[in-house]
């Protein structure tokens, strides 16, 4: 496999000559060198977290291949591979790796709630830094330096204390530089544990990359090779209206990063108050009472904690660990907000009753979210008074829902008189 398929493919530059011989100047800042640049962004990257965690959680597999594998369209698709497996990648059709691995590969169910928890847990423990903090794609963080001396020991210790939060198993790595993209290829160039730090104009640099390394879906990057472009140089000498009509957002993204024209704005993290509890079954569960008198109990003593006592809960989570299974779960948003184990296990109950149990439950972990202050409700003696309460209320179910504003939108007059029927009227985002 060449150089450029590599990168193309697992999204990592080879250190290579051919990539680093030009104007750009690339470091490797050491511990005291940190601070000693001032740089608006960092970029903290984890590779092959999904294998790093199953690794963890199981002991047993250290010094083993292993190939993470997802099920799509009822065929295996590879989500991650351990290093070691050269040949394999994401994305890559389960029927296509194994010719490519030794026959002592061992093959694990991906478990993405467990993987998404512990990059969530990564990234909490990484606020206490920052609070402009932004999760990107699973295993990539940015963090938004701007407010970082460029002094050293200032420096230092944001290493330090960048690094401290990580658990050592999942050999960070962390780039510096002026965009968020930049920071990126940065962390691609680094080694576990170590910085790298890129000063100057990025973007001659930039176009002699492949396009494995665009921030985008893997499906975006293999239409983009099939179509004959290889490198983002190939993508930054496109038309913008041309890849966001084939790509949508994605093409829109790839465009400016390609020409050093994104908005470099971090997201931060929206904290949330959220309280759990635990419980682990001695012997695996396998009857619906049995598991609904244990979230019985833990909902008893959610409610029962300061926090939530004489407060209402909008929305509800139950994750369980299944028996040679990946972890299920189950996410609710209660009609009318609930403070009582009765009116929420109505809800629980019902939804067990629809549904099957993929196998034997070890544990269940119950965490409840959108905590919201007293709720009542009055009757109006005319209905129609009440309907935009009523209304607003749908609204905020909605988006709890779909973890999103909801896409209700109204029509409004903006130009009745115009000659043009399109330009009458407009939709606009509907806010009761």
């Amino acid at each position: 496999m060449s150089n450029l398929d590599f990168a193309a493919t697992t999204g990592i530059i080879p250190t290579n000559p051919d990539y680093l011989n030009n104007r750009m100047f690339v470091r490797i800042i050491n511990k005291n060198l940190l601070g000693s640049i001032a740089m608006s962004f960092a970029c903290v990257l984890i590779t092959h977290l999904p294998a790093k965690s199953e690794l963890l959680r199981k002991p047993g597999l250290k010094d083993k291949p292993v190939i993470i594998v997802a099920r799509a369209a009822g065929s295996g698709i590879v989500m991650d591979a351990t290093p070691e497996l050269k040949k394999v990648f994401e994305g890559m059709p389960l029927r296509e790796a194994l010719p490519n691995c030794p026959i002592q590969t061992v093959l694990i169910e991906a478990d993405i709630e467990h993987y998404e928890r512990r990059f969530d847990e990564i990234a909490e423990s990484m606020l206490r830094i920052s609070p402009m903090i932004e999760k990107s794609y699973l295993g990539r963080i940015y963090i938004d330096m701007s407010g970082v001396k460029p002094d050293s020991n200032q420096g230092d210790r944001t290493r330090e204390n960048i690094l401290d939060s990580i658990p050592n198993e999942f050999n960070p790595r962390i780039g510096l530089a002026k965009t968020k993209f930049s920071a990126y290829l940065a962390a691609t160039q680094s080694k576990p544990g170590q910085t790298v730090t890129f000063s100057g104009d990025a973007t001659s640099f930039i176009q002699k990359l492949p396009v494995g390394l665009l921030p985008v879906s893997q499906n975006v990057k293999f239409s983009l090779r099939n179509f004959g472009i290889y490198t983002i140089g190939q993508v930054s000498s496109l038309g913008i209206s041309a890849l966001q009509a084939q790509f949508g957002q994605e093409g829109k993204t790839a465009w400016e990063v390609s020409n050093s024209a994104d908005t470099n704005i971090i997201t931060p993290i929206k904290q949330s108050l959220c309280v759990s509890e635990y419980l682990s079954f001695p012997v695996p569960a396998t009857t619906t009472h049995t598991i609904c008198s244990a979230i019985e109990i833990l909902f008893g003593k959610v409610l029962n904690n300061p926090t939530i006592k004489g407060r209402y809960i909008r929305s509800a989570s139950i994750k369980s660990s299944t028996l040679n299974r990946a972890t299920w779960s189950k996410k609710f948003v209660f009609k009318t907000p609930v403070n009582t184990v009765k009116n929420a296990m109505a809800s629980v109950k019902s939804i067990f009753t629809n549904s099957t149990i993929p196998g034997p439950f070890e544990d269940v972990n119950l965490t409840v979210s959108d905590i919201v202050g007293e709720f009542g409700k009055q009757t109006g003696f005319f209905a129609d008074v009440k309907r935009n309460e009523h209304l607003a209320e749908m609204m905020k179910q909605l988006e709890v829902r779909l973890c999103q504003k909801p896409p209700v939108y109204k029509i409004i007059e903006v130009n009745p008189w115009s000659r043009i029927p399109e330009k009458r009227k407009a939709l606009i985002q509907f806010s009761p």
